[in-house]
């Protein structure tokens, strides 16, 4: 991927499907909004006071469902976040 992100942004590929302690695979609504995400690359410059300094690319997130920027770059669609709204990291 050849996109970089600037200043105080992260960029998060949504993670829509959701797979059961059996395995189940279920797929999302049309009109849902992932809460659950990959890290895909880091700004520049990101606060020390937000925590997420130490966060790397493929690091999965959950984040506020109402603080999305959704994109598209080449046909995959991102959601640009700011620090503040990553609420934690899932490990």
């Amino acid at each position: 991927m050849n996109l970089e992100v600037l200043g105080e942004k992260i960029l998060v590929t949504p993670i829509f499907k959701k797979i059961t302690e059996t395995g189940i695979v279920i797929p999302h609504a049309e009109n849902e909004i992932s809460i659950i995400g990959e890290v895909a690359a880091v700004g520049n410059y990101i606060p020390e006071d937000t925590g997420c300094r130490d966060l790397k690319v493929g690091d999965k997130v959950t984040y506020s469902p109402y603080a999305v920027q959704p994109i598209r770059y080449e046909n995959v669609e991102y959601y640009l976040l700011r620090p503040n709204d990553i609420i934690g990291r899932i490990q």
